[in-house]
Parts: C-alpha cells; sequence; structure tokens
C-alpha cells in the first residue's frame, strides 16, 4: 500500500517528468544540456519499468485479441484521413501526397524510423509507464484521460505550433482511451504511428517536423 509521502512524491516526480522538462526544452539553453535533461529523463522512466512489478518484456510486447479495437480504428483513421486530406487541399494543394510519390524510398525510411525510434518510445513513457505509475493519483479515468493527453500535448510543445498542439491532444485522447481498453503498448503504439505516419504522407509533415 501506498503512503500519502509516496503519492506526494509522485506527484512531484510526475511534474518534473511531464511538466517541467517539455517546458525546459524549450528554454534558450545549450542544446547539451537539453538533451542531457531528456536522455537521463528517459533512462529514469526506463530503470522504473524495469523495477516495476507489473510491466515485464513479455507484457509490453504483448498483442491482445481485441476486434473492437480494429474496428474502431479503421472509423478514426477514415476520418483523419478525410479531414487531413480536406486541409491539405485548401491550404496547399502543392503538397499533397508529394512525398510518397516523388521520394518513395525516403518516405518508408521516415515512416519506419518514426514508428519505432519516436512512436514506441513515446508510448512506452506516456501510456505504459504513466498509467503504472501515476493511475491511482486520479480520481477516476477520465481525469486521467485529459490529464494524459494535456500532457502528451506538451511535450510537443518544442514544435511551437499551436496546430500541433491541438492535433496531439485529441490524439492523446485517443490513445489513452486505447491503452486503458487494451493493456497493450503495442496496439497503442500502432494507432499512433498509423495517424502520424498518415500525415506525413498526405503533405502535413513539416508540421509535425519530418524532414522533407
Amino acid at each position: 500500500m501506498r503512503t500519502p509521502a509516496s503519492h506526494q512524491a509522485r506527484v512531484i516526480e510526475l511534474c518534473l517528468l511531464f511538466v517541467f522538462l517539455p517546458i525546459f526544452l524549450i528554454l534558450p539553453v545549450p542544446m547539451w544540456l537539453r538533451v542531457g535533461f531528456a536522455v537521463f529523463g528517459f533512462l529514469y522512466v526506463l530503470v522504473l519499468l524495469v523495477r516495476s512489478p507489473h510491466i515485464s518484456i513479455r507484457s509490453v510486447f504483448a498483442v491482445p485479441q481485441n476486434h473492437a479495437f480494429w474496428y474502431r480504428l479503421g472509423l478514426l483513421f477514415a476520418g483523419v484521413v478525410g479531414l487531413s486530406t480536406w486541409y491539405v487541399t485548401t491550404t496547399d494543394p502543392s503538397l499533397l501526397l508529394t512525398v510518397p510519390t516523388e521520394q518513395p524510398w525516403f518516405w518508408f525510411l521516415m515512416v519506419l524510423i518514426y514508428s519505432f525510434l519516436s512512436v514506441f518510445p513515446q508510448e512506452l513513457v506516456y501510456r505504459t509507464f504513466f498509467f503504472d505509475r501515476y493511475r491511482d493519483l486520479f480520481r477516476n479515468d477520465y481525469h486521467l484521460i485529459l490529464v494524459n493527453a494535456a500532457l502528451f500535448s506538451l511535450c510537443h510543445i518544442i514544435l511551437r505550433s499551436p496546430l500541433v498542439l491541438v492535433l496531439t491532444f485529441m490524439g492523446g485522447v485517443f490513445f489513452a482511451f486505447t491503452y486503458l481498453d487494451t493493456k497493450s503498448t503495442v496496439l497503442v503504439s500502432v494507432e499512433h504511428a498509423l495517424y502520424g505516419s498518415w500525415l506525413f504522407t498526405v503533405g502535413m509533415g513539416a508540421m509535425l517536423a519530418f524532414p522533407s
């Protein structure tokens, strides 16, 4: 049973990792210091994950059968495709599908790198670790989802785009719900990677800091 002191310590820890650190990364301080803090924070999270009695390598890479997840993902992805295509065609149609059609190998490489070196670590930290470590700090799952989505959005503040903050908050709500429903790091990573890769594909990559 966790004590009140442990509760307070985890609140402070949450604020340091998920509020202070993202804000620190946009401050005008030397790059080596920002990188050092980011690496330290990630390693700290990994150590706590390894020590958690509820998390194991098998659980992280398990892929449960969940037909409802795939059905919901299909519907949401269709909506994302429609809205993002409309957005690109109305703002700058010259960007529509330019990367996969003009640079297919570059597009394929970026999708792989993004999915495995960006999405999976993010989901490991923001869903697997966050929900295991801090879930009992919240009165109910609705508060947990909203706070998790807000903090996930905050971690993208480094991109300095209000639209990105809105999109990542919405995505964070979807991802938090998916993790609560499936308890699967793999499935929530698939969902995250699918949305992000499509936005890069359709022509919104620059907004999300994809190289072009």
